[in-house]
């Protein structure tokens, strides 16, 4: 699995904490990541980026059009909607 070069880090940091019911910003104001279940979401992103389950490497980020245009990427994941 591709998610960038930077392990993924740059597009998973926010699902990581969602998936721990967490968010950037609580309600009340509060860092969201200020929690132990951030700490735990984000310790299992590390433990995918060290296992080296990841592609690392590209010549080019997921976000940059050449690599829809000249092949390396053969599928690509958005929302329902089509917007992030």
């Amino acid at each position: 699995m591709f998610v960038g070069n930077d392990g993924g880090v740059g597009i998973l940091g926010g699902p990581a904490l969602w998936a721990a019911g967490l968010d950037y910003v609580t309600d009340d104001g509060k860092f969201g990541f200020d929690d132990p279940a951030a700490v735990e979401s984000l310790r299992k992103l590390r433990e995918l980026f060290t296992s080296n389950a990841l592609l690392l490497g590209a010549p080019t980020d997921w976000s940059d059009p050449s690599a829809f245009t000249q092949g390396p990427t053969a599928m690509q994941s958005c929302s329902p909607s089509g917007y992030w």
